[in-house]
């Protein structure tokens, strides 16, 4: 990945709820870049603004309760914070597209299959009639469909869970898009299904020179598809940087204590090693490091306990916000979000890091 540009840019992205109880804080001030043809993961635990971060960049939060407070959202160099309402919508859908987390929620039950392509191709490519049909069966056929001429009259309840996230995937890519936001897309599928499913997005990014934007929990996946790897932690980026650095040399010990919690194949435990604590409720984030009561290194310092730290360049294209962080206190606090200066050195081709053995999960009958 050599290509600088940017297709899109968060900056200091802030996205309030106002409830009953109080203010959350769902994301707090997050930058990251996305470049042509590059998969981008979010990675981080339940709760912690992965996918709040995808619905802000689509404009899809409830208003109310939800707001999105400050920052920027430039796709292609546009605010999208600035479009209309109707500009918007040609943007959601045509220019990015979104695979939901569960398929049987998202597909309408009452449409066939067919008919929810065929809208999104009428409503993006201006065909109609035969010719947006024709689109949709080979958008079946190009997700792995079999027998797509017979499925495009089925309706989502007669489809199997990994062939529904392929129909969520076709609908996705019929506005053809230049990134494809997935929110978690092999939840809830068999380990069989699931490795189908990223196998085709990898293959449809290639072949269509997509950029991903892939919002997962699962270290496995991104070892497997990721270029970029940022991880989030209670409203905030922790760590960003490629791949091969992140599995070589992971530097917030959040990031070290997700390594360190994943079994992995011949390794031998009792027990396996896990983050003590919960992930603190928005409504009441602790003082200063977010992370820093269940932290080992800093639970108990001063500074961890009052002060929060912000990313860091901790070394050329690897950020960090941790105060204990080798190099933290000397480095510069660039912008992930901007292009990197000429006196940072460039990325390093990506090789596929040791993936670590996903956990056995729940099964379902593809």
């Amino acid at each position: 990945m050599n290509d600088d540009r940017a297709l899109l840019q968060v900056r200091n992205l802030k996205t309030h709820f106002h409830t009953e109880d109080g203010l959350v804080r769902a994301v707090d001030g997050v930058n990251f870049r996305i470049r042509p043809a590059e998969c981008f993961a979010l990675v981080g635990e339940s709760g912690c603004g992965k996918s709040v971060t995808a619905f802000s960049i689509l404009r899809l939060i409830p208003c109310p309760p939800g707001q999105i407070a400050d920052g920027q959202i430039l796709f292609e160099g546009r605010d999208l914070l600035t479009l209309s309402g109707s500009r918007m919508r040609q943007v959601r859908g045509g220019q990015i597209g979104m695979i939901f987390q569960e398929p049987m929620s998202s597909l309408n039950p009452v449409y066939t299959v067919g008919w929810q392509i065929v809208e999104a191709i009428r409503l993006h490519r201006r065909l109609g009639g035969a010719a947006a049909r024709k689109l949709a069966i080979e958008l079946l056929a190009q997700v792995g469909i079999s027998a797509p001429a017979q499925r495009i009259d089925e309706y989502p309840h007669q489809l199997s869970g990994g062939m529904r996230q392929r129909v969520m995937i076709a609908i996705a890519l019929a506005g053809q898009p230049k990134l494809l936001i997935a929110d978690e897309p092999t939840t809830a599928l068999d380990v069989t299904i699931q490795a189908q499913i990223l196998e085709l997005i990898q293959g449809l990014q290639r072949g269509r020179d997509l950029s991903v934007m892939l919002i997962t929990h699962d270290l496995a996946v991104v070892a497997e598809v990721a270029d970029t790897v940022a991880v989030m932690y209670a409203s905030k980026l922790a760590e960003l940087t490629d791949v091969r650095r992140l599995f070589a040399d992971p530097l917030h010990p959040y990031t070290q204590g997700l390594f360190r919690s994943i079994p992995r194949l011949g390794q031998k435990a009792d027990r396996l090693q896990t983050i003590p604590g919960n992930v603190p409720s928005p409504l009441a984030f602790p003082s200063g490091c977010k992370f820093h009561p269940r932290c080992p290194i800093g639970h108990d310092l001063p500074r961890c306990r009052a002060e929060e730290p912000w990313l860091r360049e901790v070394a050329p294209g690897h950020w960090a916000a941790c105060w204990e962080c080798p190099g933290y206190q000397t480095a510069p606090q660039t912008d992930p979000s901007e292009p990197p200066s000429a006196t940072i050195s460039p990325t390093p081709a990506r090789d596929a890091p040791t993936a670590p053995a996903p956990a056995a999960g729940p099964r379902e009958h593809a």
